[in-house]
């Protein structure tokens, strides 16, 4: 599956990607010579006359893409615009964004789950910090939810 999907809040999908097993081959190829430094330190990449150094930092990101690719994992690069680095976000913003209560919110940030400065009595959130935990959320949850599936599935019978 490929894709491109734009998501509402600051943060932006650029493209999703789910690697047909018969492909799979040829996207650990990718990732064994994006792994492999002993022809030098750069990586060379040939388009028609046109010739590119990729950047070490480029390649770096491709091969984790490439090699969770090729073990059959689904993979979205996700994009924080430059002004949401350093954008602050309110504890209803923050609720907003992960689908939760403002109160849990809270919550998170006085066990020091979340990252957050205070404003006077009012919590602020980095951006960057909420995007983060939402992500680690999604992982855990389709781990738990992958650990609780049975592996053929399920059939009518189940219900």
């Amino acid at each position: 599956m490929y894709g491109f999907v734009a998501s509402g809040g600051s943060e932006r999908i650029v493209t999703s990607l789910r690697v047909q097993p018969r492909h799979r081959d040829t996207v650990r190829a990718v990732a064994d010579v994006l792994a492999d430094t002993s022809e030098g330190p750069t990586i060379e990449v040939l388009h028609g006359r046109r010739r590119v150094d990729l950047p070490r930092e480029l390649a770096a990101l491709l091969l984790s893409v490439a090699r969770a690719a090729a073990s059959g994992e689904d993979v979205a690069v996700t994009v924080a615009q430059p002004q949401d680095r350093e954008e602050e976000l309110t504890s209803q913003q923050v609720a907003d964004l992960l689908n939760v209560s403002r109160p849990y919110v809270v919550k998170l940030a006085r066990r020091g789950v979340l990252p957050h400065r205070m404003v006077g009595n009012r919590h602020r959130f980095n951006a960057c910090d909420a995007l983060a935990y939402k992500a680690s959320e999604e992982r855990r949850r389709e781990e738990m939810l992958a650990g609780i599936a049975s592996a053929d599935g399920y059939s009518p019978e189940d219900f």
